[in-house]
């Protein structure tokens, strides 16, 4: 199980988080029958690989847009929340 792991993580750059839910560690996201594909290829297993590739590139978008919030909320601290100074007569740092 782990080398196959290690074989999907080096073909598709796979996160930390979505290789602790492969090997059984982590919480799974969703159940694959519940989870809508969009697509149909007429073969089961195709249909059940594109679910989980599907699965696994929304975990990884999701882990990046969090990054992406932190950077936002870090920016937001030097420009959301400015200091006044009267004595100068302008705002800001």
């Amino acid at each position: 199980m782990l080398s196959c792991c290690h074989a999907v993580q080096v073909r598709l750059s796979l996160s930390a988080g979505a290789l602790a839910v492969l090997k059984g560690e982590g919480e799974a996201l969703a159940d694959i029958d519940s989870f809508v594909l969009g697509f149909d290829t007429r073969q089961p297993v195709v249909n059940q690989v594109s679910t989980v590739l599907k699965m696994l590139h929304i975990f990884d978008f999701r882990e990046l847009q969090n990054d992406l919030n932190a950077l936002i909320v870090l920016g937001q601290e030097y420009t959301a929340n400015p200091r006044t100074n009267n004595k100068l007569g302008k705002v800001g740092r």
